[in-house]
Parts: structure tokens; C-alpha cells; sequence
């Protein structure tokens, strides 16, 4: 096969964003499980590293080592933030005794800090109108 000057430019240009997005994928699966506490970041995070990581494929070559590397380990950091959260709410469900009587408690608390009322009742009612 013949290579002509047209040739080389693409080939780097092609290189040059799969180095790129290994490389954001990574940083990303990264930030991902180490920021797992964090649902508002890691789930962001992953998702961006699970993008990159699937552009980072080219037409001539699947996903090399680091971007599948990248691709676990922003999966990972997604379902262990989901665990996490998972988790925390059965404990603060479990410790008030149950969804209403969390939201009642709220509701008290947010009463004495601000005296205001946080009945929802009546504007529930306004919007079914």
C-alpha cells in the first residue's frame, strides 16, 4: 500500500485524540471512585470518563488497555456512590422511623429556625386546580 503526504496528517490527528480522551478518561475514572462520598461529583465524573472513554476508540483499533482501565473505574466510582447513598438513606429512614416521620421532623426543625410554616397542603391544592 502506497502513503501519500495526505495520509500522515489524519493518522496523527487520530492519535493525538485518542491520547487525549485515554487520558480524560482516566483523570475521570479517577475522580470518580475517589470522589465516591460525593454523589454530585461522582456521577458527573463517571459519566464524563465513561464518554471519553468510548471516544477515545478508533475506526482501525477497539479500546486499548487504559481507556478500558478508565471505563471500569468509572463505573465502579458510580455504582459505589450509589451504594453509598443507598445506604445513608435506609440509615436516616431506619433512625426517624420511617419517610413521614422524617419529613415531619424537617418540616419542625425548619419551623423553629426560620418561623415559618412548611405546610404544603394548600399549595398542593393550588396547583391541582
Amino acid at each position: 500500500m502506497e502513503y501519500t503526504r495526505y495520509d500522515e496528517p489524519e493518522k496523527r490527528k487520530e492519535a493525538a485524540r485518542s491520547n487525549f480522551f485515554e487520558t480524560a478518561a482516566f483523570c475521570c475514572g479517577l475522580i470518580s471512585v475517589f470522589s465516591c462520598m460525593v454523589v454530585m461529583i461522582s456521577f458527573p465524573v463517571g459519566a464524563l470518563g465513561i464518554t471519553f472513554a468510548l471516544l477515545s476508540r478508533t475506526d482501525s483499533a477497539p479500546l486499548k488497555i487504559k481507556p478500558k482501565k478508565a471505563l471500569i473505574l468509572s463505573v465502579i466510582g458510580m455504582i459505589g456512590s450509589l451504594c453509598i447513598f443507598i445506604i445513608m438513606m435506609a440509615a436516616v429512614i431506619k433512625s426517624y422511623g420511617g419517610w413521614d416521620a422524617f419529613v415531619s421532623e424537617y418540616m419542625n426543625y425548619y419551623e423553629q429556625i426560620t418561623g415559618q410554616s412548611l405546610d404544603f397542603t394548600e399549595t398542593l391544592k393550588i396547583w391541582m386546580r
